[in-house]
């Protein structure tokens, strides 16, 4: 874990806002209390991150007793009676398969790894038989999803923020000694928040980060901001991971389920209304052109009613472009339509 090397300022005036909003500062919140606002440390050495392969893998890669495959996607787990003795996959378009002597571990991801399961006769029977897979134990793999949903709000700002930084010249600086905007995580701090007095551990994560951040992160900022918004930490929402088609290169269909409960969409609510409270502190005021009013818990409720249909939406037009241009590049599989997301 690693210190920002080069701190973006917005995050500081931030902070400064949370602290007077009367939320304790935490210097180190991996440390014993991670109740408070402060910057937050990243898993980077030197200005680039350190990831598990360039942390764990990368060093001993030269041990006899380790092989590396990559450009390979495993497709199904072999097995011998009930016990798994290895795994098929694809490289280069090229079926392989690898046997174990000891155990097969299975470590594939929250999406990836009920599919291969589910490839494998691992799943709900009554899922895996309109598949034409034949079921091997059923459980109920692919339920109890769990993610933790975000709401970005963004306050326009006539200080430098993030949005320019991505230059030659900073990727220059980068190179050379891992340092300035290339180096930042983007979320820079934040803060761990009970929204009621009961709770025995935070149940908001609130994340600053000095650039704007909207449509899912997936377009370039188009004007100096800061963001923050509440993160849901302990999700009561379950949704489901299962098989589209029996093909192993067919993505999943993936429905989270957010905020089905009660709970769910009252923390967040509380959530997004303490997000307005820092942006409303001296601190905040001083560095923005532009913010919220204050919103009543109805207007809140009635606004996250309203974004939801949007957000469905967009999935599915992104769904139905991505679906064409597979269609495209892969004559002759026919690719279903899918559910609404």
């Amino acid at each position: 874990m690693s210190d920002n090397p080069t701190p973006h300022q917005l995050v500081d005036t931030v902070i400064a806002a949370a602290v007077q909003a009367g939320i304790e500062e935490n210097e180190d919140q991996n440390g014993a209390i991670q109740d408070g606002v402060g910057r937050w440390q990243s898993t980077q050495r030197d200005g680039r991150r350190s990831s598990t392969a360039a942390g764990y893998l990368g060093p001993v890669r030269g041990r006899p007793n380790l092989g590396v495959i990559t450009d390979a996607e495993a497709t199904e787990i072999d097995f011998v009676g009930d016990r798994a003795v290895g795994v098929q996959f694809l490289r280069h378009g090229e079926p392989q398969a690898a046997r174990c002597r000891q155990e097969v571990i299975l470590s594939a991801g929250s999406f990836n790894s009920p599919k291969l399961l589910l490839l494998s006769g691992i799943g709900p029977a009554a899922d895996l038989a309109p598949l034409g897979i034949a079921c091997r134990e059923d459980l109920p793999v692919g339920r109890n999803l769990q993610d933790h949903l975000i709401v970005m709000l963004n306050w326009l700002t006539d200080r430098e923020s993030m949005k320019d930084a991505w230059t030659p010249e900073n990727l220059a600086r980068w190179e050379e000694d891992g340092s300035g905007p290339m180096a930042s995580n983007v979320g820079e701090g934040g803060a761990f928040i009970r929204t009621r007095s009961d709770l025995s551990a935070p149940d908001i994560q609130l994340t600053f980060c000095p650039v704007m951040l909207s449509d899912d992160f997936l377009v370039p900022p188009t004007d100096h901001a800061v963001s923050l918004g509440p993160v849901l930490l302990k999700p009561e929402s379950r949704g489901v991971v299962s098989l589209r088609t029996s093909l192993p290169i067919s993505k999943v269909r993936v429905r989270n389920d957010y905020l089905t409960t009660e709970n769910d969409r009252r923390t967040m609510i509380d959530g997004v209304r303490a997000s307005l409270e820092i942006a409303e502190q001296e601190a905040q005021e001083a560095a923005v052109l532009y913010y919220v009013d204050e919103m009543t818990q109805a207007e809140i409720a009635e606004e996250l009613g309203r974004s939801l249909p949007t957000v469905r939406k967009r999935l599915r037009e992104f769904l139905a472009c991505a679906r064409k241009a597979l269609s495209e590049s892969l004559p002759g599989i026919d690719l279903p339509e899918g559910d609404e997301p």
